[in-house]
């Protein structure tokens, strides 16, 4: 998985209101970088499957289909 093709949606991380609740995506995101870097792709691949599916990592391949498509 390249995770060169993913970032944090910083767009849909400023509407949170709750600072707390900022605070825990941008952890999550940054948990997720450090365990690619450490080589532990079974929990980097879960927190990565959280924060897409929760739409706060964008693919860059996918946004610009959607930009083509509009």
């Amino acid at each position: 998985m390249d995770i060169g093709k993913y970032y944090l949606d910083l767009d849909k991380l400023s509407k949170i209101e709750s600072k707390y609740d900022r605070d825990i995506i941008h952890n999550y995101y940054r948990d997720m970088m450090y365990c690619f870097h450490e080589g532990r792709t079974e929990m980097a691949n879960s927190i990565m499957a959280t924060l897409e599916n929760g739409g706060y990592l964008i693919n860059t391949r996918d946004k610009k289909i959607d930009e083509i498509l509009e």
